[in-house]
């Protein structure tokens, strides 16, 4: 009877024309997509982030204290810390609301980088008129028309004076 197994086996074995041998994917077993962690739009095109690498490892809270535990000195220097906190907070956005009104946010030399702008706009922009207007000026020059007119003479007519013998010799 084992006999008939083996033979069975070996048969399979042998018998190489089925489906499941013609149709071998080499690259191992079904992969699956994987799935962007993170899809980032850029306005030149979309980045997709697959792996944590770049993420810092956040680190554990410290746990926060239970006021009600502690005895007299260290409750008191808990609410000082607590509240130097708090005020420290409150003047920095203060003070940033402040210097916005005020308008002391702006750099020491802007009004000075406003004018270097403006004046190289302005000169750009007489560049430019100063082009248009060459090529008008060009234009009008290739469209000059041009009579020839026997009867024109090269220097002016005058039959009296010095250059009455120059004009008869013309």
């Amino acid at each position: 009877m084992a006999s008939k197994e083996t033979d069975s086996q070996i048969d399979k074995l042998t018998n190489i024309s089925g489906p499941e041998f013609t149709n071998v994917s080499l690259e191992g077993g079904p992969k699956q997509k994987k799935i962007p962690r993170r899809i980032i739009h850029f306005s030149d095109g979309v980045l997709e982030e697959y792996s944590t690498d770049e993420e810092e490892e956040k680190l554990p809270e410290k746990p926060s204290v239970d006021p009600k535990t502690l005895k007299w000195v260290p409750w008191f220097w808990h609410y000082i810390v607590v509240s130097a906190v708090t005020a420290l907070g409150a003047a920095d956005f203060c003070g940033e609301k402040l210097a916005w009104f005020f308008g002391i946010t702006s750099p020491k030399y802007q009004h000075a980088i406003d004018e270097y702008y403006r004046l190289k706009d302005e000169e750009e922009n007489e560049k430019k008129t100063r082009g248009e207007k060459y090529e008008e000026k060009n234009s009008q020059l290739s469209s000059i028309n041009v009579d020839n007119d026997i009867s024109m003479t090269p220097f002016p007519v005058s039959t009296s004076g010095p250059n009455k013998d120059e004009y008869e010799k013309y």
